[in-house]
């Protein structure tokens, strides 16, 4: 509901949780994709103005033996040999964020319908949860209170004028994400 919504957005500002943007680079689309890559930034409660400082990072690529989707391979441009000789296990890097994350606010673009959607099955097979009080997605905030043709990172970026461009990299696409999200609380809250 809006209320709850409103909610967690005076939490958030008022310094009760702790805040972790993230971003999953995947194999593709369906539920059951494999993640490649997950970035994420953690922001201590209260501190959302002062990013970067205090910010702590969490990045991790992930062991894939799969079939390469080229359409996912080339938007995040992360080849096989980098993923064989970097990559962990993915239940070890899923159980090392759920400790990242414990007790934090999750934010990130299109978060809820993409990134959460994908994590949360890969969780419950490795019978992993993630507790987290509320979760913010910048695409869905965006839609609140811009109108403008296309509501991806990369347009919100412009038409905001971040100055941090997505690259289809997790913790690109994080920062990214994090600065978004600072200019659509400045417009909700009529913030100069």
């Amino acid at each position: 509901s809006d209320r709850a919504m409103q909610t967690q957005y005076q939490q958030l500002l008022g310094g009760a949780f702790d805040l972790v943007c993230f971003d999953l680079e995947t194999n593709g689309f369906e539920t059951d994709t494999a993640i490649v890559e997950i970035g994420a930034i953690k922001i201590k409660a209260g501190m959302l103005n002062e990013f970067p400082q205090g910010a702590e990072e969490f990045h991790s690529l992930i062991a894939f033996d799969g079939i390469p989707n080229p359409d996912a391979f080339a938007v995040h441009k992360i080849s096989l040999e980098v993923l064989q000789k970097q990559g962990s296990p993915l239940r070890d890097v899923l159980t090392r964020f759920t400790q990242f994350t414990e007790g934090a606010a999750l934010l990130g673009q299109n978060v809820i319908a993409f990134d959460l959607r994908i994590l949360n099955f890969h969780l419950a097979r490795h019978s992993l949860v993630l507790q987290c009080p509320a979760v913010f997605d910048t695409k869905f905030l965006a839609r609140k209170l811009l109108n403008i043709p296309s509501y991806s990172l990369q347009s919100l970026v412009s038409h905001l004028g971040v100055d941090h461009a997505p690259t289809h990299r997790s913790l690109d696409d994080v920062i990214a994400t994090i600065k978004v999200f600072q200019k659509l609380l400045e417009k909700k809250y009529n913030i100069q």
